[in-house]
């Protein structure tokens, strides 16, 4: 862990790493309810996207150029476009735990891409950290020999996809700004993105029943609290602490699987849970 790293960072990541995986439950009762992953992505963004814009109001916006804005547009197609879209499209194909475990692979990515681009120093005790987590996370979600080949993949990729935004945002060269600013950019350029492509596929399919609309309403909250504080702990710490702390993701998405959807809890679940 860097010299750089501040606690502040660390806790943002925690409490980003837990709101993100409180996402799936919501999401599988927006699918439950009769909404799609695609307008579920589009509609949620929106809703943060304003809120961001009011939120940011009154504060200092930096002036950006062009390359900043290339950045900005780059950045909001990795987290929002791709991995946004992919992510919740898993969810529509496997148990959140599982979907979220197997988009864990992006620490591991996080690395060989700071190294092999950056030429950061990858250490044996982060090296021992990524893999025990990982292997704690595997043994907790208890993968089901029935699961979707399509939802594995489609959560793999998304990975890929994350773990690419990650290392971008902790070399971005973007000059400091309000953390709203900073989203009130990044999700504005992905609803730009969005919108015609939804509409391409036919328009939107947004459930307005009582358990639709409280589960998209879960989803936009948890999902904004996620977005924002993992841009502020990876601008706060390194690309590499911040991917390993988000171990908290898939625990707290395996955790509210076995507590409130019954998923049954094994002796590989304990075990993973300890490590």
């Amino acid at each position: 862990m860097s010299a750089n790293v501040s606690k502040k960072g660390i806790l943002t990541v925690v409490i980003s790493a837990v709101a993100f995986g409180i996402v799936p439950a919501f999401s599988q009762r927006f699918y439950a309810a009769g909404g799609e992953p695609l307008s579920l992505n589009l509609v949620s963004v929106s809703i943060t996207a304003a809120f961001s814009w009011i939120m940011s109001a009154r504060e200092e916006t930096p002036r950006l150029t062009r390359r900043n804005w290339v950045m900005l547009a780059v950045l909001s197609c990795l987290t929002l476009v791709l991995t946004g879209t992919l992510l919740n499209l898993s969810y529509a194909y496997l148990p959140g735990g599982t979907a979220s475990t197997v988009h864990f692979i992006y620490p591991v990515l996080v690395m060989i891409e700071c190294a092999v681009l950056y030429g950061e120093r990858i250490t044996v005790r982060t090296m021992l950290c990524a893999g025990v987590c990982f292997a704690g996370v595997v043994l907790m979600s208890g993968f089901d020999e029935g699961a979707s080949l399509k939802g594995i993949l489609i959560a793999f990729a998304s990975g890929i996809t994350y773990s690419a935004y990650t290392v971008l945002l902790g070399h971005s060269g973007l000059p400091r700004m309000h953390p709203f600013v900073l989203q009130k950019y990044i999700q504005t350029i992905g609803v730009a993105i969005m919108i015609p492509l939804q509409f391409l596929r036919g328009g939107l399919s947004v459930p307005l029943s009582s358990a639709g609309l409280l589960s998209l309403a879960g989803c936009t909250l948890f999902g904004f609290i996620g977005r924002t504080g993992y841009q502020v702990g990876v601008r706060k710490t390194d690309s590499q602490t911040a991917a390993l702390i988000s171990a908290f993701e898939p625990v707290t998405s395996i955790i509210i699987s076995i507590v409130f959807m019954h998923d049954a809890f094994t002796g590989e679940n304990l075990i993973g849970m300890a490590m």
